[in-house]
């Protein structure tokens, strides 16, 4: 089983992984049409960083870590803070030879993400 986003679903769990996530998003943006979207110059590689803003979770997903007490996947949400960053750095450097543009928009994500994280984790 792969799992990276978890819900429950009453008795059962609900699960997708990261990739599928991803390239379900890319696909979603590419049918919008914003202005300035449809005829970005870098258009490809925007949808290229879409569909792969989460290829750091490949390894992950394909053993994934259960909580023991409840027997529960653990998702992105509830993995420790050094294995998500290893997972972000990962992510971040795969492409960032032949796709530099793209790997700086997946590290401007997790920054974001990071940064909405502490805030919420500050509040609790």
């Amino acid at each position: 089983m792969r799992v990276v986003i978890v819900r429950e679903a009453g008795d059962a769990w609900l699960v997708v992984t990261q990739a599928d996530h991803a390239r379900l998003a890319a696909d979603l943006l590419a049918l919008l049409r914003l202005p300035g979207l449809a005829d970005h110059p870098r258009r490809a590689e925007l949808l290229a960083a879409v569909a792969d803003h989460d290829n750091g979770w490949w390894e992950s997903d394909a053993a994934p870590r259960v909580e023991a007490a409840r027997g529960r996947p653990l998702d992105f949400l509830s993995i420790p803070l050094d294995l998500r960053l290893e997972i972000w750095r990962r992510g971040i450097e795969r492409f960032a030879a032949e796709r530099p543009w793209g790997s700086a928009l997946v590290a401007a994500h997790f920054l974001r993400l990071s940064a909405g994280r502490a805030g919420r984790e500050a509040q609790e």
